[in-house]
C-alpha cells in the first residue's frame, strides 16, 4: 500500500464543497491549494464562515510600525476584503468576524462587507474596529469611530450572536433583532436609556450580555421579570459610579470586575454562580457593615468567586455569633488572594459565612500590584488567632490550592483547615512556578505532621 498517496485530493468535487461549507474562509482557500482545479473553480467561495482580521494577513514587527508601512498593510487587507467577500456564493452565512483599525477612508468598504453579510442572513456577527498596533493611551471617545449605519439595524433579524468593539452605536435601534441571544459590547459609549431600550423593549430572547470597558454608563439598571437574561458580565466599566440595579428572576451567572460599587438586587431566584472581582481602592476605607451590602443580593448562589484583597475586614468581626455575610447556600468557594496578613480576617469571615461549603479553591492573585497596606491600620494577628474555638467546617470535603508559595500565613491557614474540617477527603496543593524549593519542603513536612480532624484526608502535591 502506498502511504504517500493523497487520498483527500481524489474526493469528488461535491463532497469538497460540503467540507468547505464548514470551514472559515482562510482555511477554505488553503484547502483549495491542494488541487489546481479546486483553485481554478474557486471552490472556497462556498464557505459560510468569514473571518477577516487585519493582523492575520499581515505581520507586524515589535513596536509600532512606521506610518507608511501601516498604511500599506491596511491597503492590502482592504484589497483582500474586496476580492473575497463579494464573491461568496453561499446563500447564507453562519459567521462574519471582522477586525480592522478604523479609518474613515475605508468606510464604504466596511459598509459593503456588512451589507453582504446581512443580505446573506448572517447568524453570528463580530465587528472589531480597535487598532491593535496603537501604543497611545488616547481615550476611546477621542478617537474617530465607525458608526453603525441605519441599514444595520433594519436588517438584523437573522443575527443570533452579536459582538461589537470600539465603535459607535449610531442610530441604536435594536427592534428588528428579534432572534438576538448573545450581545457583547466592548469599549462602546452607551447611556442608561440606550441600554434599557436594547434589553427590555427590543431583544425579547436575549440570554447573554457582556459589557466590557463601556463608558458613559453611570448606572446599570436591568429590571424586568419578562426578560430571560441568564448570563451577565460587567467588566471594567469605570463610569459605573452610581452602581448596579438588577431584577432578573432567570439570571444564573453574574460576574463583576471593577471598583467597589453598590448593588441593588431583587428576585435573583435562579442565581447559581457569582464572580465579584473587586479592584482594590486605597482611598476607600469601609467597615464590615458596608461589606455586607456587596453580598446581600447574591444569597442564592451555589458557586462563588471573590477577590479577597479588596475586602478589608478587621479583628473580632468574624467572631460574631451570626455569619456576617449571607452565603449560606454556597457549595463551591473560590478565593483569589495573596494570603497576606491583612486578608486573613476577610478569608475567615467568608468561610464562617458559608457553612455548607464542600469545595474550597484558593487561587494566588499574583497578577495584581502589591501595595503598602500599613496605613490601613491592620494590626498584628493576636496570639492564639489560629486556635479559635467553635470552628467546624462540617461539609468541607475538598481543598484545592493553586500557586502555593509556602510562606508562613499560607501554611498556618492550611493547618487551620486540617484541624477543623471533619469531612475533608483531599487537600491538593500546586506550588507556584517561581517559588523556593526549600520553603516547599519545609511546608509540606509541617502539613504532614499536623493534627487532622478527618482520618481519611489525603494531601496531594502536584
Amino acid at each position: 500500500m502506498d502511504f504517500k498517496c493523497d487520498r483527500f485530493s481524489i474526493l469528488p468535487q461535491e463532497l469538497v464543497i460540503l467540507i468547505i461549507s464548514f470551514l472559515p474562509l482562510v482555511d477554505a482557500f488553503r484547502l483549495c491549494l491542494l488541487r489546481k482545479d479546486w483553485l481554478w473553480f474557486q471552490l472556497w467561495k462556498h464557505c459560510r464562515s468569514i473571518e477577516l482580521h487585519e493582523t492575520t494577513f499581515t505581520n507586524v514587527g515589535p513596536g509600532v510600525p512606521a506610518r507608511h508601512l501601516k498604511t500599506t498593510r491596511k491597503r492590502k487587507f482592504v484589497d483582500i476584503l474586496n476580492r473575497t467577500v463579494p464573491r461568496i456564493m453561499s446563500p447564507a452565512l453562519s459567521k462574519l468576524s471582522f477586525q480592522m483599525g478604523y479609518s474613515k477612508k475605508y468606510q464604504n468598504n466596511i459598509n459593503l462587507c456588512l451589507v453582504i453579510a446581512l443580505w446573506k442572513n448572517v447568524e453570528e456577527l463580530s465587528l472589531d474596529f480597535s487598532d491593535k498596533d496603537s501604543s497611545r493611551a488616547m481615550p476611546v471617545w477621542n478617537k474617530a469611530q465607525y458608526a453603525l449605519p441605519e441599514f444595520f439595524y433594519r436588517a438584523g433579524k437573522s443575527i443570533r450572536v452579536l459582538s461589537l468593539k470600539s465603535c459607535s452605536l449610531g442610530f441604536c435601534n435594536f427592534k428588528s433583532f428579534l432572534r438576538l441571544k448573545s450581545l457583547s459590547l466592548t469599549r462602546i459609549g452607551i447611556s442608561i436609556v440606550e441600554m434599557t431600550t436594547i434589553l427590555i423593549t427590543s431583544c425579547p430572547v436575549l440570554d447573554t450580555l457582556n459589557l466590557v470597558e463601556c463608558y458613559q454608563l453611570t448606572k446599570l439598571v436591568i429590571c424586568s421579570t419578562l426578560l430571560g437574561l441568564r448570563r451577565l458580565v460587567v467588566s471594567n466599566c469605570e463610569s459605573l459610579s452610581l452602581g448596579i440595579e438588577l431584577c432578573l428572576p432567570r439570571l444564573e451567572y453574574f460576574e463583576y470586575v471593577g471598583g467597589l460599587v453598590r448593588f441593588s438586587t431583587s428576585q435573583l431566584d435562579d442565581l447559581k454562580e457569582v464572580v465579584l472581582d473587586f479592584q482594590l481602592d486605597t482611598r476607600y476605607l469601609y467597615r464590615s457593615e458596608e461589606i455586607t451590602e456587596f453580598f446581600s443580593g447574591f444569597s442564592q448562589a451555589r458557586i462563588f468567586t471573590v477577590c479577597v484583597s479588596a475586602l478589608k475586614v478587621f479583628p473580632n468581626e468574624y467572631l460574631s455569633e451570626e455569619p456576617l455575610l449571607p452565603l449560606i447556600h454556597v457549595e463551591h468557594f473560590t478565593l483569589k488572594t495573596r494570603m497576606n496578613r491583612y486578608e486573613l480576617y476577610a478569608i475567615l469571615c467568608l468561610l464562617k459565612s458559608a457553612p455548607r461549603m464542600k469545595l474550597l479553591s484558593i487561587s494566588s492573585d499574583f497578577l495584581r500590584p502589591l501595595n503598602d497596606f500599613a496605613h490601613y491600620g491592620c494590626p498584628e494577628l493576636p496570639e492564639g488567632f489560629w486556635v479559635t474555638e467553635g470552628w467546624t467546617l462540617n461539609h468541607l470535603k475538598w481543598v484545592d490550592v493553586d500557586g502555593f508559595t509556602g510562606k508562613k500565613y499560607e501554611v498556618e491557614f492550611l493547618k487551620f483547615l486540617l484541624r477543623n474540617s471533619r469531612m475533608l477527603c483531599e487537600l491538593a496543593i500546586t506550588p507556584h512556578i517561581q517559588g523556593k524549593r526549600s520553603l516547599y519542603s519545609q511546608a509540606f513536612a509541617d502539613l504532614q505532621n499536623e493534627e487532622r480532624a478527618s482520618t481519611c484526608v489525603i494531601i496531594k502535591y502536584r
